[in-house]
């Protein structure tokens, strides 16, 4: 006879499972590889990715393009110490090359923490803290995982950005020798070096230093070398991947410029030595150059050699920036005027960067004196001609066209200068045809104005116009915002006092919310919800939040008013709630309709109404200003209603016994002892 044994645990995921596991976002090959698991262990792991993925929509609304914090969701999730748990479970160890559920639940724990803090100064601070200091974790940052929540800790983030010490910054290039060249690796040295627009020479100096002393970070090209660059930007595959090493260079290229943005004169030196204008202008001019790469380079261009602390007459008095012009700018500008397809990767290198190159360089006290230009007339030419066609774009933005009518007015005077004038004519025509096309749409106040100027006045003063009448219309929009709420305020006042005075009659009988035979009734009426309400007051004192403590104090204070004359609005709203909350006590509610001559005179009645109720606590009509003292006497008492109880002492109030007036000292106070079902006794006079 065969004894029966106990089967062992199921080593696989059911079918039913495995459809809640994929219908809240695990992928089959996420829940189905690794180890075996049981169903209840593959419950848990769904469970826990529910958790995560539910917390990351509360810290952000995220779109198709953008993400949008949620501020006080996120200071919800602070309060609860949700990060802390979180940072504990990223410290679990597993199996990284096999366990694949658990590398699911850990990369969402890493969107959660950069969710957490993103667009948030405060929960920045906090995960900085975590992670550079108490738990160290600054040395287990390896994977681009843990490198892009750290970027999302510093983003936009000055004061912690100027925080960051050559050891930190040792690490992530440290990072790059180990793990290769990772573009999210140079993502957080950019993050740091520049924040909310503004440049941090410190961390340019830091960086810099450290990118100088690596053998295995820089990725440069010059002619000997050209070739492969060329292969990888003819690649689509190097092009869209935004982990290959084409975008990696790039990104590079940025990054020393970021570091020599703002005259930088020490990271300026070092940048020269590392990408000559030689090789800027053989990559840039090279045909089958894309304008990712170009972005970069003359942004690089612009702020290590021209927008400089240290002076570069080198760039002046050479032909570097007239062929440039020849043979990069003018054609690109073609380019996106004609065909439509290449706008979106040409419209930030042409419209914001050269632009910004132009303005920079021809706008130099440096420029004037040199002699070359003097011999490139028909650069100049030229490119003010390919700007003015490019002014009559229809999708132009007002921030870009401005940016070009701002070229345009700078070679225009260069011209004047130089008596080219009779070359520019026609091209100042059209220049004053499109800016009147372009201010009719705005007033025609803007149009009689702008049509007896000149072309260079016009450009220079149509930004000024538009910045007024912007100014005007957020004046207009700010001042009928406020007269709005006044006007709110002002109808919902009424309402809003109504509602208090409701809120206070509950307060006072709480009992009265209930018919005769609940048993909430008699429980409150013994004193159960003051016990409560004094009990919570405790506690705060007992976890040292006096502050919250006397704030709810003073609320219930405040919600308390001797007379309080409703109009119509108010009255009927009062009735109604009145109605809604004592339908079971008609006697109450009848009471509430009159004026209440109980609380003129409080005597030592038998009556049940007059027992124990909040009302005598808080709600009697003072005759005298009050105020609350003894708050830790109050929280001294063992419990509610035991002789050690010492309730609150309340001073400068008429004397509820004898009517009469009397200041009364701590030693010396009226104290109301707080017991169930008892009445206000003269424990000290």
């Amino acid at each position: 006879m065969q004894t029966g044994k106990k089967k062992p645990p199921s080593t696989y995921i059911t079918v039913s499972m495995k459809k809640l596991g994929f219908s809240t976002g695990f992928s089959e090959p996420d829940l189905e590889n690794g180890p075996q698991i049981t169903d209840e262990s593959a419950y848990r792991y769904i469970s826990i990715f529910q958790i995560l993925r539910r917390m990351m929509k509360l810290c952000v609304h995220e779109t198709v393009d953008n993400l949008y914090a949620r501020e006080n969701e996120q200071r919800l999730l602070r309060n609860m110490d949700v990060h802390v748990v979180v940072l504990d479970l990223l410290k679990i160890p597993y199996d990284k090359a096999e366990d694949t559920r658990m590398n699911r639940i850990m990369m969402l724990a890493q969107n959660l923490l950069q969710y957490f803090c993103y667009e948030n100064p405060t929960n920045q601070a906090k995960l900085y803290e975590l992670y550079f200091h108490d738990y160290q974790q600054i040395s287990e940052v390896r994977g681009e995982q843990e490198v892009e929540t750290c970027c999302f800790i510093f983003m936009n983030n000055v004061q912690l950005c100027k925080t960051i010490t050559e050891k930190h910054v040792q690490h992530f290039v440290h990072l790059i020798e180990l793990h290769g060249k990772k573009v999210l690796y140079i993502k957080f040295l950019q993050t740091i070096v520049k924040a909310e627009n503004q440049y941090i020479k410190n961390c340019q100096d830091i960086v810099m230093s450290e990118l100088v002393s690596s053998d295995e970070v820089f990725m440069f090209y010059d002619k000997s070398n050209l070739v492969d660059l060329v292969e990888r930007m003819k690649s689509e595959k190097e092009r869209q991947d935004p982990n290959s090493l084409l975008n990696y260079h790039v990104q590079l290229v940025l990054l020393l410029a970021m570091c020599t943005e703002g005259k930088n004169a020490s990271t300026e030196i070092k940048c020269h030595s590392l990408i000559a204008l030689d090789d800027i202008v053989l990559i840039v001019t090279h045909p089958d150059c894309i304008p990712e790469v170009k972005n970069a380079y003359i942004t690089f261009l612009n702020h290590c050699y021209i927008d400089t602390e240290v002076e570069m007459k080198e760039i002046y008095n050479s032909q570097h920036i007239y062929t440039l012009i020849e043979k990069a700018f003018t054609s690109d500008i073609d380019k996106l005027i004609n065909r439509a397809n290449e706008r979106r990767s040409l419209e930030k290198y042409l419209l914001e960067t050269v632009c910004d190159l132009i303005i920079q360089f021809f706008n130099s006290p440096f420029f004037e004196q040199s002699a070359a230009p003097q011999n490139r007339n028909s650069a100049l030419l030229s490119l003010h001609g390919h700007l003015v066609r490019a002014l009559n774009i229809t999708w132009l933005t007002t921030t870009q066209r401005d940016r070009i009518d701002r070229c345009i007015h700078i070679l225009s005077n260069i011209a004047d200068r130089r008596g080219l004038n009779q070359h520019l004519r026609s091209q100042h025509q059209a220049v004053e045809l499109s800016r009147q096309r372009r201010t009719s749409r705005t007033s025609s106040h803007n149009i009689d104005h702008t049509r007896g100027n000149s072309t260079s006045s016009s450009i220079s003063g149509q930004g000024s116009n538009y910045e007024h009448s912007q100014d005007k219309e957020h004046k207009r929009v700010i001042d009928n915002f406020v007269e709005y709420l006044s006007q709110v305020s002002i109808r919902l006042s009424p309402l809003i006092q109504a509602e208090i005075s409701v809120l206070v009659d509950v307060i006072r009988a709480p009992q009265s919310l209930f018919n005769d035979t609940h048993k909430c009734r008699v429980i409150f009426q013994n004193g159960a919800f003051v016990h409560k309400l004094v009990q919570h007051a405790k506690y705060l004192l007992n976890q040292t939040n006096e502050i919250l403590c006397l704030r709810i104090m003073h609320a219930l204070k405040t919600m308390v008013h001797a007379k309080i004359e409703f109009e119509n609005r108010g009255q009927s709203l009062r009735s109604k709630l009145l109605r809604r909350y004592f339908s079971d006590d008609k006697q109450y509610l009848k009471s509430l309709h009159q004026p209440s001559k109980e609380e003129k005179k409080i005597s030592h009645s038998d009556s049940p109404d007059l027992k124990l109720t909040w009302d005598y606590m808080f709600v009697l009509r003072p005759m005298a200003p009050m105020r609350f003292v003894g708050i830790a006497e109050m929280a001294s008492g063992t419990r509610l209603g035991g002789p050690s109880s010492r309730g609150l002492l309340l001073e400068t109030t008429e004397c509820q016994f004898c009517g009469s007036w009397k200041s009364h000292t701590t030693s010396e106070s009226l104290k109301i002892k707080v017991s169930r079902g008892s009445y206000f006794e003269e424990d000290t006079y």
